[in-house]
């Protein structure tokens, strides 16, 4: 029988491990995942802004979502979405000015 020194298992271990963390960073990274991609250049481009007005942006989603309360269940651009209250704003940019409707309160 041959005896395996401990230090092999070790590094065994060691490599396991590092290929799991390396899976988990590979799965949530923007490359592989397409919402967290989008989510990324959405927050990205908001955040370059000059001070964005929060409380605004907030109250100007607000008014959107209640007009369109499809958009505001939507799992990306509603309420409860990754984007936030850019989510709204994001929607009528790609989508809601070509669908004739209306931004601002």
């Amino acid at each position: 029988m041959v005896r395996v020194p401990l230090l092999f298992w070790l590094a065994a271990a060691l490599f396991v491990s590092s290929l799991a963390v390396f899976g988990t960073a590979l799965v949530r990274s923007p490359v592989i995942d397409d919402v967290l991609a989008q989510e990324r250049i959405v927050l990205n481009k908001h955040a370059r802004r000059d001070r964005v007005d929060i409380a605004r942006e907030q109250a100007l989603a607000d008014a959107y979502w209640v007009r369109n309360p499809d958009v505001a269940a939507n799992g990306f651009f509603g309420r409860n979405g990754a984007l936030g209250p850019f989510g709204a704003r994001e929607h009528y940019d790609r989508h809601g000015r070509e669908e004739g409707r209306r931004w601002g309160l």
